[in-house]
């Protein structure tokens, strides 16, 4: 399907999305953003009528690269130093934010 709309063509679904944005100076600086509201509009109308499929046949971030769509790692993200393990056998997970209900 290509990519355009009102006379306007696009090379890639990144490029769309970047010219269907709102005008800010970050894009502009690194010549991402439409160059004027006409080509702003069709983009946005590329995207409107877009089939949803297109998007997971050609995703902006490999989904191997996007931490979106990964599973959450198992392992803890900080070690915590909970002291000698005997001290802290008598409190239950409902104590442990409460010093005056651990003892």
């Amino acid at each position: 399907m290509p990519l355009s709309a009102n006379g306007r063509s696009f090379g890639t679904l990144a490029e769309v999305m970047a010219k269907a944005n709102e005008p800010k100076a970050g894009d502009e600086l690194a010549g991402l953003a439409a160059s004027d509201a006409a080509e702003r509009t069709a983009a946005k109308t590329v995207l409107a009528e877009l089939p949803l499929s297109r998007f997971v046949e050609e995703p902006l971030l490999p989904p191997e690269d996007d931490e979106g769509v990964q599973p959450p790692d198992p392992r803890p993200t900080a070690v915590i130093d909970l002291g000698p393990t005997p001290a802290w056998d008598a409190v239950s997970m409902g104590q442990s934010d409460d010093p005056a209900r651990a003892n």
